[in-house]
C-alpha cells in the first residue's frame, strides 16, 4: 500500500531529524507527548503508536500493537540494563503507573488501574539495543487532563 509506505518513509526520516526538526503531528495524537517527553529526557525514539488510530483507520491488528508505545534506542556506550533501569527511574520519578509486564497485563485484561511496563530487546546479529515503552499513553501521565 501506498499509504503505509509513506509512513515508513515518514518514520525514517523521523528518526534522523532530531530536535526542533521532529514533527510531532505525525505521531499519533495519543501518544505525542508521552514522546516529547522521552525525547526530553535525551532518548532516541525510533517507533511509537497509541494503539488506537492505526487500527481505526484500518489498519490489520496483525500490522501494529494495540496498546500505546514507544521504542527507544539504547545510547552508545550504555547498557540496555542501565538504559531500562534508568527509563523506569524517570518515569515513576514522573509519576507514571509502572509495573512488571506481567501484572501490568494481567491488569489491563482485568479491567483494573493502566500501568506502563518497559521491554528491553538486544540483537546479538546485528548488536542492536532497543527498550520498548508499553501500556503509556499521553492520559496517563499525572498532570494530563483527561
Amino acid at each position: 500500500m501506498n499509504e503505509k509506505k509513506n509512513i515508513i518513509e515518514v518514520a525514517e526520516g523521523l528518526i534522523e531529524g532530531a530536535g526542533d526538526a521532529f514533527n510531532y503531528d505525525l505521531l499519533d495524537p495519543g501518544i505525542r507527548e508521552t514522546v516529547r517527553r522521552l525525547r526530553a529526557w535525551g532518548f532516541v525514539t525510533t517507533d511509537s503508536g497509541d494503539g488506537v488510530t492505526k487500527l481505526a483507520q484500518g489498519w490489520s491488528p496483525d500490522e501494529v500493537l494495540d496498546v500505546p508505545h514507544v521504542f527507544m534506542q539504547v545510547a552508545n556506550g550504555n547498557t540496555i540494563e542501565n538504559e531500562a533501569t534508568g527509563l523506569l527511574e524517570l518515569l515513576r520519578g514522573a509519576g507514571v503507573p509502572m509495573e512488571s509486564q506481567t501484572a501490568a497485563i494481567i491488569a489491563r485484561e482485568d479491567g483494573g488501574p493502566l500501568y506502563g511496563w518497559i521491554d528491553a530487546m538486544f540483537d546479538p546479529v546485528e548488536g542492536t539495543a532497543l527498550i520498548g515503552l508499553l501500556g503509556v499513553d499521553d492520559s496517563m501521565w499525572p498532570e494530563a487532563t483527561p
